[in-house]
């Protein structure tokens, strides 16, 4: 039962990450190593699938294997969510609360990926 719904998981954050590459504010990367992280124990198979991958493989073995976010994934994710979230932030007329929010989100994931490390040590 436990396997089943950690690869259930695993299928719903890799979709929710899979939207992530093209919805402006939706990160794909934290979803994709959540659904690794699931996947490894719900789906050993789906996993080595995942991680074998070309485009997205390499980014999650270096995750699950020292914790690294390689440098470009960080200024291709720092550029994409701050060129994608600049213009409905200042163009499109919404609550300051919910731009405060937005602005807040962005932040706090730019912190995380930037305090990770980008090499091996």
């Amino acid at each position: 039962m436990k396997r089943n719904l950690l690869a259930l998981a695993g299928f719903l954050f890799l979709a929710i990450g899979a939207i992530g590459v093209v919805v402006p504010l939706l990160p794909t990367t934290p979803f994709l190593i959540v659904a690794a992280a699931c996947l490894s124990k719900g789906s050993v198979r789906v996993h080595d699938w995942l991680i074998h991958r070309s485009f997205w493989g390499p980014l999650l073995s270096d995750w699950e294997s020292h914790g690294i976010i390689a440098m470009r994934a960080k200024v291709l994710s720092t550029l994409l969510m701050v060129a994608f979230a600049s213009y409905p932030l200042a163009v499109m007329d919404f609550s300051v609360y919910l731009k405060g929010a937005a602005v807040l989100s962005i932040v706090a994931v730019l912190v995380f990926i930037w305090t990770r490390p980008s090499s091996a040590r």
